[in-house]
């Protein structure tokens, strides 16, 4: 059996599917990370994911069985806060205003979107720390998943500002800087990750990264590449 995944939020039928399809089970919501381990050990899966849970956080001496833990919630908390995410990959992100009137993003702690809106502002802001606001950056948007430091799949995004659509680019066609930029970010990162970036290419300037994203959307496409990459680091930790 492949994996065990954890999930933070309801995620989509689409999405739920494309995990199921790509031999990964969910855990029923609500079990403690104990539950979860013992899972784990009772039915012989070889990974579990956590998808944006923060409080998993298995205790001490619960790694003593073959499974390999992805998006422990200490490692993915700097992503599940705005202000915790400027903190850790600042020179990869937008800048903060320095001149006003400017256009920026204000971001809240939430989910799928919420929690972040543009606005018009004429002069600096003090938000909560866990807050972050950032400058309005025009340009062709992205999703980059990344699984350990290794780049897997890549999107361009559309539609609106919060409900986007994703369009599939392939690696090849993805240019070498924002990869580059998904990799610098993923290596800052502790333990084993899975994450999708957001990273906007503007027409004249450096790629920047909005923010990551422990519980992207999948396609079975992606998904089946995730698990794929998932199984072969795991067996290059096993050989080593």
């Amino acid at each position: 059996m492949a994996g065990l995944a954890v999930r933070s939020v309801q995620l989509s039928a689409d999405s739920t599917q494309a995990w199921k399809d790509a031999d990964v089970q969910f855990s029923r919501r609500g079990r403690t990370p104990d539950q979860i381990i013992r899972m784990g050990i009772d039915n012989g899966y070889e990974f579990i994911i956590n998808l944006g849970k923060s409080q998993f956080q298995p205790g001490p001496g619960r790694f003593d069985f073959p499974a390999f833990f992805w998006n422990k919630g200490q490692d993915i908390v700097p992503l599940l806060y705005p202000g915790s995410s400027r903190i850790l990959l600042d020179d990869l992100m937008p800048e903060k205003p320095t001149a006003f009137p400017a256009d920026v993003w204000i971001k809240a702690p939430g989910m799928k979107g919420k929690g972040k809106y543009k606005k018009n502002i004429p002069h600096a802001l003090t938000l909560p720390p866990q807050w972050d606001w950032q400058l309005h950056t025009e340009g062709t948007e992205y999703r980059i998943i990344t699984v350990g430091k290794r780049v897997v799949q890549s999107f361009i995004k559309t539609g609106g500002a919060v409900d986007r659509e994703y369009e599939w680019v392939g690696l090849t066609d993805t240019p070498i800087e924002l990869k580059r930029l998904a990799r610098t970010a993923a290596k800052r990162l502790t333990g084993l990750n899975v994450v999708g970036w957001d990273i906007v290419a503007p027409v004249n300037g450096l790629p920047r990264i909005f923010e990551g994203n422990s519980c992207p959307g999948v396609n079975y496409a992606t998904a089946d590449r995730i698990v794929t990459e998932m199984r072969r680091q795991i067996g290059e930790a096993r050989n080593a």
